[in-house]
This record gives structure tokens, C-alpha cells and sequence, in this order.
């Protein structure tokens, strides 16, 4: 749900609105009997997402023209003319419109401001005071362009008018589709027999406005389009009749309704409840809120963000968690394999080790055999060959007896061979040529 206050000059008007449909409306004058029943009405439900939709006379448009230049330097040449035109308002913008149709190498900026506001300030710190988030203030005619791109019409100059609350008239004027102008004018008259007349009457008195300030060429031909309904229709068309330069163009605001989905009933002469639908339904840019105005908003915005952001990271730590959890569930069901498996291991390590007769041999020593016999297997030299060699040179060394040599065949305890006697030999075996035998396994 959102809400709108629509602030006059007399008076400040609450819509609720949600889902197309403008629930209720409750109307506060502007004096200090007003200020007592709105603080109240509002410190029900102070917290709702709220705009504020202005429609007051004293709002004032230039249309100016400017270089075309780069944003760094037209951004202080139009808050220069701001502060030019609107020096006694805060409540002012800028609003840029293309390149000038004549001109490519000109800028069109419309510059608007509110020129009076203690009546907006006054209603505004009711609103404050209730720290309402406000999103926005925005005023009618920034609004009615919404209203103007649904007329399809080629026509370069042109003109919506539109009845308002408390029996005003607002008359915007566009060129090429781009407001230029919108004045709010007090009504003579509510008949419906004398309306034709008094549309007459104001249009004209706006031309001469218009023509004044050069928004509008003299004799050039424009077209005024009105928003009607049932009990103003056949009287503004029998009443109003087409010149050379006006051409009056009636629009049902039932058409309206139904183009913008708005599901309440509308009459003409409540124009204003189109343009608070049009607000709560649309997004517009541009407002005259400032930062101070807007500042519970940013807070409810911020809170909004953190909330969000603490939900998020909630949501991220269960994940994590749940995560985490299944990831230590599945580590534990492998560290029971592992273990498993070691047991398994060691208990068929032990049987092997009993079965296995013990070794003279260190496993240092084992290597060290396997990488000499490998080294030996790639040797050029075999190991009968290289024995006979050493046998050879043996035989040069006169302090080395070979018949004294020791040798150890096996991995079991070595068997000394007995030195023979060198006497005895040569008794027994006198005149035997000498023999050498190695026993090699």
C-alpha cells in the first residue's frame, strides 16, 4: 500500500492507494485544527511508503536554451540559472528536453520551482513531525505528460486542461510533446451550462500568457485537449467549435481510467485522483524533494537494505552450515573406511612378518645388493669375467695368498674355509699345477 498526500493552497488531502484502486481519502484543512486531526490520523500508521503531490499556483516555468556542452559543464551553468530565476525557493529543478529542434547545437532545459514555499514548507513539517517516509514531492504538471503521450496526435503545440480540486482549472502546455508551461487557474463558475464558455475564456487568456513570453507563435495553430466525462461531454461539444487556430480535442476519462488501469470511479471534475493514481502506479524522476525532506525515507530505505541483508546472510550461514555438516559427516565416513582399512593392513603386515624368517640383512642392505645387481646387469663386464679379472690382478699382489680367502655364499652364517697349509700342500701335491677354485652362489 502506498500513500499520497495531495497539498493545495487550502488544504491537504491522504489517499490510500493499492492495486490499482484508491482506497480512501480524508481531507485536512490547513490551520491549526487540521494540523490536530491530520497528526492524529497519521500516527495510526505512520510508516508507509508516502508521496507528496503538490498543485499550487505559485508554480513558475523557463524554457532556456544552453550550448550544447559536456555534463561537468552544464551542470553548474543550469544550477547558475536556478539560482537566477528561483533564488528565494529551495524547492526548484532542472529539467533537460533535448537537443532544440532548429538548433542541433542547442540544449532545450526547462527550469521550474515552486516561488512560494511557506504554504508547502507548513504542510511539509506536519508530515516530518510523524517521521512519515517520504519518497518525493511531486507536483501535477510534471505529472501530466504521463496523460499527453496517450493522445496520439502529430500537432506541435498543444494543450491539456483538466479540472481540479476545489473548482481550479490547470491548463499544460506542451511543444513536441514536452511541457513548457502549466498554469492553475481559480474557476467563476461550477455550471455545467456556462463550462464551454469559461474553457473559451481561460484558453484565451493563457494564449496571451503564452504568446507573451514566446512559448507560443502568434497565429499559430494548437490543439486543446480536455478531459471530460459524461455530464460535461455533449455541452463542450456543442459550446466549443474549431477555428483556424484552436482545435478542441474531448477525452473521456473513462477512456483514461481504463487506459491507466485505475479500477475506482473518476469523475472529470476529480482529475486529481487520476494524477495520485498515475504517482503511486508510475515511476517519475524528477521531484523537488531534497535530501532533508526525504531523510526517513532513506532511513526506513536503509533499515530495508540492512534487514535484507541480515536475512540473506542468515539464509547464507544455514546453507554453510548444512553444508559444513554434510561435508563432516562424509569426512567422518571415510576416516571409519581409512581406519578400517589400516586394521585391515596392519593385522595382514603382522602375518606376514611371522611367517617370514628373520633376515641378516638390514633393508638399507637389501637396496643397496638390488641396485648394485642392477647396475652389474647393465655392466658391459659379466660377473664371471669380472671375478677372473680380479683373480688376475690378485694374483700380482705377493702380500694377498688367495688360498686364505674367505668366502660368504649365502645369507646364513658364512663358512670359513680352512687355510690350508702351504707345506702340507706341496708335500701332497708336489708337481700338481696349482688350482683355483671359487665356489660362487
Amino acid at each position: 500500500m502506498k500513500r499520497i498526500f495531495y497539498i493545495t493552497l487550502l488544504d491537504i488531502t491522504v489517499f490510500h492507494w493499492d492495486k490499482n484502486t484508491i482506497l480512501d481519502a480524508v481531507r485536512f484543512p490547513a490551520n491549526e485544527n487540521g494540523q490536530a486531526q491530520f497528526l492524529r490520523y497519521i500516527e495510526r500508521e505512520p510508516k508507509t511508503l508516502s508521496y507528496a503531490l503538490v498543485d499550487l499556483v505559485e508554480e513558475e516555468f523557463h524554457a532556456i536554451q544552453i550550448p550544447k556542452l559536456s555534463s561537468i559543464t552544464r551542470t553548474p551553468l543550469v544550477q547558475r540559472k536556478l539560482d537566477a530565476f528561483f533564488r528565494s525557493t529551495p524547492f526548484r529543478i532542472a529539467l533537460y528536453q533535448g537537443k532544440h529542434a532548429s538548433k542541433p547545437k542547442q540544449d532545450e532545459i526547462l527550469l521550474t520551482g515552486l516561488t512560494n514555499p511557506d504554504t508547502l514548507s507548513l504542510l511539509l513539517s506536519w508530515i516530518q513531525l510523524c517521521q512519515v517516509p517520504l519518497q518525493g514531492i511531486y507536483s501535477v504538471p510534471l505529472i501530466s505528460p504521463k496523460i499527453q503521450n496517450t493522445v496520439k496526435s502529430n500537432d506541435e503545440y498543444s494543450l491539456l486542461v483538466s479540472q481540479q480540486a476545489n473548482g481550479y482549472l490547470r491548463q499544460t502546455f506542451f511543444h513536441n510533446q514536452n511541457i513548457k508551461s502549466s498554469r492553475l487557474s481559480k474557476l467563476k463558475t461550477n455550471s455545467s451550462e456556462d463550462f464551454a464558455a469559461t474553457i473559451i475564456t481561460e484558453v484565451q487568456n493563457n494564449q496571451r500568457y503564452l504568446n507573451r513570453f514566446h512559448l507560443l507563435p502568434h497565429n499559430k495553430a494548437f490543439t486543446i485537449n480536455i478531459i471530460c466525462d459524461d455530464q460535461n461531454h455533449d455541452v463542450l461539444r456543442s459550446g466549443l467549435n474549431n477555428t483556424n487556430n484552436w482545435t478542441f480535442n474531448l477525452i473521456h476519462i473513462d477512456k483514461l481510467n481504463s487506459t491507466f488501469n485505475l479500477k475506482s470511479p473518476v469523475s472529470a471534475k476529480q482529475t486529481e485522483m487520476l494524477f495520485v493514481h498515475l504517482l503511486a502506479k508510475f515511476r517519475f524522476k524528477d521531484n523537488y524533494a531534497l535530501n532533508h525532506d526525504k531523510r526517513y525515507f532513506i532511513f526506513e530505505k536503509a533499515n530495508s537494505i540492512l534487514a535484507a541483508s541480515s536475512i540473506l546472510l542468515l539464509i547464507a550461514t544455514v546453507a554453510y552450515s548444512s553444508q559444513s555438516y554434510v561435508k563432516t559427516q562424509g569426512l567422518k565416513a571415510q576416516i571409519k573406511l581409512v581406519a578400517q582399512k589400516t586394521h585391515y593392513l596392519d593385522r595382514h603386515i603382522n602375518k606376514i612378518n611371522q611367517d617370514t624368517p628373520d633376515s641378516l640383512y638390514t633393508a638399507n642392505g637389501i637396496r643397496q645388493a638390488v641396485y648394485l645387481n642392477k647396475r652389474l646387469a647393465s655392466s658391459e663386464f659379466k660377473v664371471e669375467k669380472l671375478f677372473s679379472l680380479i683373480s688376475d690382478k690378485l694374483v700380482t699382489f705377493p702380500d694377498i695368498e688367495i688360498r686364505n680367502i674367505s668366502w660368504k655364499t649365502s645369507y646364513q652364517n658364512p663358512i670359513a674355509l680352512q687355510p690350508v697349509n702351504a707345506d702340507e700342500n706341496e708335500e701332497n701335491n708336489e708337481g700338481d699345477e696349482t688350482q683355483e677354485e671359487s665356489a660362487i652362489y
